[in-house]
């Protein structure tokens, strides 16, 4: 039965590079999402700045 063990662990490490790629995946995915964030964070503390001046301008 030695057929059997080698496909076994065939399977087995196909399993095991599916969940790298699965795994990979998820940090490429999260590491976006952070990206994003931070993105999204700097063009609101710039309309922050861009809304605080206006005000400013119109106390005058």
């Amino acid at each position: 039965m030695p057929e059997l063990t080698f496909v076994t662990d065939l399977f087995e490490m196909i399993a095991a590079l599916a969940a790298l790629g699965v795994t990979f995946i998820l940090y490429l995915e999260t590491r976006r999402m952070r990206d994003e964030m931070r993105h999204d964070r700097k063009e609101m503390m710039v309309m922050r700045d861009e809304v605080l001046a206006w005000k400013l301008s119109n106390k005058k």
